[in-house]
C-alpha cells in the first residue's frame, strides 16, 4: 500500500507540474494577443490596447515573484526537516560553506541576461502585434537553430550530424509556417480590413526570429557567465526579473515614450497605458493574471527541467503550441470571431510545417543528450571534469515566456 502511495505521489509530481506549465503557457501566449485588442479610454481617446513593451514589464513582475517563492520554499523545507525531527541547521562544513560562497556568481552577471531576456521579449511583445499567437509559438522553434550556430561559434563546440539533421529539418519548418502567415495575411486583407497588412506579418516573422537569436545568445551567455555557479534556479529567475523591471522602467519605456509612433504620438505612450488601465478592470486584471501565468510557468518547468529530459520537453513545447492555436481557433468560431485566430486553406501549409519543427526538435534534443552521455563517459576515462555540453534548447522557457 506504502509503495502505491509512493508512486501516486510520484505521477503527481510530475503531472501536476506539466499541466500547470501547458495551461499558464497556454493562457499568456492568448491572453497577451487578446489584450492587445481591448479597447479602453485613454490619453489620445478611445483606442486598442496595444502596449507591447507593457507586457514586457509585466512578464519580469511575473518572474521577480520567483525571489519571495525562493524564501517560501526554503520555509517549507525547513518545517518538514522539523516535523521530522531533523536539525533545522546541519552542522557547518567551512570548506562547503566557502566553496558554496566561492560559487555564488556577482549580481552583474543577472543584470547582463536580463538585459538579453529585455530585448528578445521586447522583440517578441511587438511581433505579437502582426502575427497569431500559434505562429509566434512555432516561429520560437528557430531556437534550435540559433542554439547550434551559437554552440559552434562563441562556445566552439562540435556536434554530431544529427544535429545539422535537425536544424535543417527545422528550417523547413519555419519556412513552411512563415509562408503559410504570409499568405494567410494577403487572404484575409481581401475581406477584413482589421487584420494586420502582409508587410506587417513579415516584419512580425522577422522580429520572431530576432527574439528568438536574442534568447539563443542569453542561454549561450548563461551557459558561460553561470559556469560552476551553486546558485538555486529561482533565485536566477527571480534576479533576472528584478533587473528586467528596473531596466524596463528606466531604459525600455523612457525610449519608447520618445520614439515617434502612432500611439498619441509615441511608439508607445506609459501615461496612456496608465489612463488605459484605470478606466478598464478588464486590462487590470488580465495584466495581473498575465504576470501570474508567467511565474507559475517558470516555477513548473523549474520543476519539470529537474524531473524530465530534454525530449520530453520539447513534447511538452509542442504540446502546449497545439493547444494554443487550438484555443485560438475555438475563440475565433465559438466565441467571439473579432478574436482569436480562424482556419483558412494556408493553415495545412502552416500544419506541415509544424510537424517539421516538431520533429527537428526531438531530433536535436536525441542528439544532445547522445553528446552529453559520450562526453560524460569521456571525462570518467581520462578522470578530467568536463561540461556536459549544449544546454537544452528549451530551459530558454525559464525565463519567458512567452511566452
Amino acid at each position: 500500500m506504502s509503495n502505491q502511495v509512493a508512486e501516486g505521489r510520484g505521477y503527481a509530481s510530475v503531472t501536476v507540474p506539466i499541466i500547470a506549465s501547458l495551461l499558464a503557457g497556454t493562457f499568456s501566449a492568448i491572453s497577451n494577443k487578446v489584450m492587445y485588442k481591448v479597447s479602453a479610454d485613454g490619453r489620445c481617446g478611445n483606442h486598442a490596447f496595444e502596449k507591447p513593451f507593457w507586457f514586457t514589464f509585466a512578464m519580469f513582475l511575473g518572474e521577480v515573484c520567483c525571489l519571495p517563492l525562493y524564501f517560501i520554499v526554503k520555509k517549507i523545507e525547513a518545517h518538514k526537516k522539523n516535523e521530522m525531527n531533523e536539525p533545522l541547521v546541519a552542522p557547518e562544513d567551512p570548506e562547503a560553506a566557502a566553496l558554496h560562497e566561492a560559487n555564488q556568481p556577482p549580481k552583474w552577471v543577472f543584470l547582463i541576461l536580463s538585459m538579453f531576456d529585455l530585448s528578445a521579449t521586447a522583440f517578441l511583445s511587438v511581433a505579437l502585434l502582426w502575427v497569431d499567437p500559434s505562429t509566434m509559438q512555432m516561429l520560437r522553434g528557430a531556437m534550435v537553430v540559433f542554439t547550434a550556430i551559437f554552440s559552434v561559434t562563441l562556445m566552439k563546440k562540435t556536434l554530431k550530424r544529427k544535429h545539422w539533421v535537425a536544424v535543417g529539418l527545422v528550417c523547413i519548418g519555419l519556412a513552411l509556417v512563415g509562408v503559410s502567415s504570409v499568405l494567410n495575411s494577403k487572404y484575409e486583407a481581401d475581406d477584413d480590413s482589421s487584420s494586420a497588412a502582409p508587410t506587417l506579418v513579415v516584419l512580425g516573422v522577422f522580429f520572431s526570429l530576432v527574439g528568438s537569436a536574442l534568447n539563443s545568445v542569453q542561454n549561450v551567455a548563461e551557459e558561460k557567465l553561470m559556469k560552476g555557479a551553486d546558485v538555486h534556479p529561482l533565485i536566477v529567475v527571480g534576479w533576472e526579473g528584478f533587473w528586467g523591471l528596473i531596466c524596463s522602467i528606466c531604459v525600455l519605456l523612457p525610449i519608447a515614450y520618445m520614439a515617434p509612433g502612432s500611439d498619441c504620438n509615441s511608439f508607445e505612450d506609459s501615461y496612456d497605458t496608465l489612463l488605459m488601465l484605470g478606466h478598464s478592470g478588464i486590462l487590470i486584471g488580465g495584466t495581473i493574471a498575465y504576470a501570474l501565468a508567467l511565474f507559475v510557468m517558470n516555477f513548473t518547468l523549474m520543476e519539470i527541467a529537474l524531473k524530465l529530459s530534454a525530449v520530453h520537453r520539447s513534447l511538452i513545447n509542442s504540446c502546449r503550441t497545439v493547444l494554443v492555436w487550438g484555443v485560438d481557433i475555438f475563440i475565433y468560431y465559438v466565441i467571439d470571431t473579432g478574436y482569436g485566430e480562424k482556419w483558412t486553406m494556408f493553415s495545412l501549409i502552416q500544419l506541415g510545417g509544424f510537424f517539421f519543427l516538431i520533429a527537428g526538435t526531438i531530433l536535436y534534443g536525441q542528439a544532445s543528450a547522445e553528446l552529453a552521455a559520450e562526453l560524460s563517459g569521456a571525462s570518467i576515462d581520462n578522470g578530467v571534469e568536463q561540461s556536459s555540453t549544449l544546454q537544452s534548447i528549451n530551459d530558454e522557457d525559464f525565463h519567458k515566456q512567452s511566452k
